[in-house]
């Protein structure tokens, strides 16, 4: 279940999440929970979410070192 881009992508709303995904919203909550607990990322908050978008993100845009930001 890929909760944290679903969750990113659905502008931090937990409950669209759960009914995008499947689970109960309190399971979303306990998802994000344990990837705060794993990684240290407060998805809650843009410091939490900075990196985590940023990982997600695509490491090869297949432009080669002059591709564009």
């Amino acid at each position: 279940m890929d909760v944290c881009p679903t969750y990113l992508a659905q502008q931090q709303d937990r409950r669209l999440t759960a009914v995008l995904l499947g689970p109960y919203p309190s399971t979303v909550d306990n998802r994000l929970a344990r990837l705060a607990e794993l990684h240290g990322l407060d998805l809650g908050s843009p410091r939490g979410t900075a990196p985590a978008i940023a990982a997600l993100l695509p490491h090869d845009t297949g432009q080669g070192s002059h591709g564009s930001v």
